[in-house]
Parts: structure tokens; C-alpha cells; sequence
């Protein structure tokens, strides 16, 4: 985890999604769609219009990860409903390590763990409620 200055006397925790050994570059994924001390700092690709996810996707090519389409108001559901969608037999050696916003990152675990997988499988880091 990285503790990044976001304003005269503001930090807050990162976790890196990917570093550049090469570039000496660190990417961190921040969430931007609002007026928090984040998002002035970051180079925010906001992913609420189609060509941001086709953007969001070219960035990371060759990762196995995709934007999750935001549907409604509410913080986390598409998480959820990608967690129900999830085979357990397929993701069997998965680690799933969740961050953030503490209500979402406790139902998300309940979820998980419902669905078959162990405590060992699902790591959490709760931040902010």
C-alpha cells in the first residue's frame, strides 16, 4: 500500500495495480467520478461513456481484468452481481483481495465466502465507510 499526498495536509492509501520496473512507473486505480482529494491527482480515465471503457481496456491489454459498467446509484452492485456470477469450480486457486469502502468490502467477502470460497481466498483491507 502507498500513502499519497493529495493536498497541503490530505494522504490517502493506495493499493498499486501494477509497476514498471522498466519505467520505475507505479499505476494506481482511483476512483475520480467525484470531487474527492483523489481525483485532482490522478490522470482519471472515468468510465461512465463506452469509448472510456474501451480506453480503460486498451491501458490494461494482456491483464485479465475489465471494467464493470455502472448501473444505478449504488456503490458496489456490480460487484456483487459479478461475484454471484462466478464459477467456483473455474477460480478454485483465485485469490480475491478487496479494499475500500468498508460496507462494500464486508458484504463482498459474505458473499464470497456464500458462494464456497475459503477465508484464505478473500483479503480485505477496509478504508473508509
Amino acid at each position: 500500500m502507498l500513502e499519497i499526498k493529495v493536498g497541503v495536509l490530505s494522504y490517502r492509501d493506495y493499493t498499486p495495480s501494477g509497476w514498471d520496473a522498466e519505467t520505475h512507473t507505479c499505476t494506481l486505480l482511483i476512483h475520480a467520478a467525484h470531487d474527492g482529494p483523489g481525483s485532482a491527482i490522478s490522470g482519471a480515465i472515468l468510465l461512465s461513456e463506452p469509448h472510456h471503457q474501451q480506453e480503460f481496456h486498451d491501458y490494461f491489454r494482456g491483464w485479465d481484468i475489465a471494467p464493470l459498467p455502472k448501473q444505478g446509484n449504488d456503490r458496489y452492485r456490480e460487484l456483487g452481481d459479478w461475484v454471484g456470477a462466478l464459477d467456483t469450480r473455474e477460480h478454485a486457486d483465485t485469490v480475491f483481495y478487496l479494499a475500500g469502502y468498508i460496507p462494500g468490502v464486508v458484504d463482498l467477502r459474505r458473499q464470497l465466502r456464500r458462494k464456497g470460497f475459503s477465508g484464505g481466498q478473500v483479503k480485505t483491507q477496509r478504508f473508509w465507510d
